[in-house]
């Protein structure tokens, strides 16, 4: 039951009747705005064979809905996580209880390329997009990089930043700010310092190789006591996860959210159990 309400909470736009009132009010408000600006980013089988993508781009794909299952698990373990919500915006957003946002870009690279130099954080790394973002939605959500990259170290160097951005040092981030600036197409550092602030930077994750059997390892001894579950359940539970993300991000576009926001009732998840006990 547990992973069924999860179920209704990752889709490829926004859950509303999970609660009875959520708070997504910044997403909701911003949507009608902006939904020109940034369609949303249609994963389709079919479409990626017309375009020729090798199997390792779909790889890429599935690394992302890993990431995803990995906010799912948070959503039954943390209660302030109330959903996720995939390919809109950016990769994914995770939307807290309170109404606050984060939304999250998620890289992959390659153990064959190089580690990302500064300019190329910003670009390859994803950090310009989610500026863009950041300044879309009118500075109004935190943002969060997720990669598998183990980023450069020593001075002016992106794990530089990383630490800098964790520790909110104001002496830092102000540097930092001046630094990208350029890089991000900025109009001058104070908006970087205000990105800066809000920001993320999470290295070093599991590459697409190994994600799924550490994941399993980290995350469902604790999800296996919370729902009374065996090592075989649990495993099978992770893997219902990912499916979920992958079906959200491959799901139809923007018509679901207008949808949703019109009635949220076939989303709940009381509606949903409803409908099955009925058929």
């Amino acid at each position: 039951e547990r992973l069924a309400i999860v179920g209704c909470r990752v889709i490829d736009a926004v859950s509303l009747a999970i609660d009875p009132n959520p708070q997504v009010g910044l997403l909701l408000e911003e949507f009608e705005k902006v939904r020109h600006l940034c369609p949303r980013r249609h994963i389709d089988a079919e479409d990626n064979q017309k375009r020729g993508l090798a199997a390792e781009t779909l790889d890429r794909f599935r690394y992302q809905a890993h990431l995803v299952a990995r906010a799912c698990v948070a959503m039954i373990l943390d209660q302030r996580v109330a959903a996720v919500i995939c390919e809109w915006h950016e990769d994914y957003i995770v939307q807290f209880a309170n109404g606050a946002s984060e939304i999250v870009s998620v890289k992959h690279h390659d153990g064959s390329q190089i580690n990302w130099t500064v300019r190329q954080l910003c670009a390859d790394g994803g950090l310009r997009h989610l500026f863009d973002r950041f300044l879309l939605l009118q500075e109004r959500v935190t943002c969060r990089l997720q990669t598998n990259e183990q980023l450069r170290t020593g001075a002016q160097q992106p794990a530089e930043l990383r630490d800098c951005c964790a520790s909110k040092d104001a002496s830092g981030i102000s540097t930092w700010a001046t630094t990208l600036a350029p890089h991000l197409g900025a109009t001058g550092p104070d908006v970087v310092e205000r990105f800066l602030r809000v920001l993320t930077i999470e290295d070093g994750l599991p590459d697409r190789g190994v994600v799924k059997p550490v994941h399993v390892q980290q995350l469902m001894p604790e999800l296996s006591r919370e729902l009374g579950l065996d090592v075989i359940t649990a495993e099978r539970s992770y893997e219902s996860l990912v499916a979920l993300a992958l079906d959200a991000c491959s799901a139809p576009g923007h018509e679901i959210v207008i949808a949703a926001v019109a009635d949220p009732t076939p989303v709940s998840y009381t509606h949903l159990r409803a409908h099955e006990t009925d058929s």
